[in-house]
């Protein structure tokens, strides 16, 4: 009988195994060749590559000056049977944190000014103000 193996030619016709190809390394490209280098200058299909992060606005709402604030009011003199002294003045206000996806800063500048004028803040008695981070 035979040796088990086959003819030589017979090697030619298996397919070769990809492990045993030879890799030009040279000619592969690391991931970072093909990309910019500040990734803020990635064009827009490429804005998937960047760590997601939203924008954080922190709105503080205040009553304008010379607007009665009762609430004020009540909590100072809850300060002082409470034995604080020294409380001149209490003036009450709000604080919203919003989250904004997917807004550059221009885009979540103009959303938090309509949304504070239209809904979050009375522009009669209230001033607001906020930040972007």
């Amino acid at each position: 009988m035979g040796s088990g193996r086959l003819p030589t030619s017979a090697y030619s016709l298996l397919p070769t195994p990809y492990s045993l190809l030879p890799t030009p390394y040279s000619l592969l490209p690391t991931p970072y060749s093909l990309l910019p280098t500040p990734y803020s200058l990635l064009p827009t299909p490429y804005n998937f590559l960047l760590p997601y992060r939203p924008m954080k606005a922190r709105i503080k709402i205040t009553l304008k000056n010379g607007v009665l604030d009762p609430q004020g009011k009540a909590i100072q003199t809850a300060l002082g049977s409470l034995g604080f002294t020294g409380i001149e003045d209490v003036r009450q206000g709000k604080y919203i944190e919003v989250d904004l996806a997917g807004m550059d800063a221009a885009a979540a500048k103009a959303a938090v000014e309509g949304m504070c004028h239209d809904l979050l803040a009375n522009t009669v008695i209230e001033n607001y103000s906020y930040e972007l981070a």
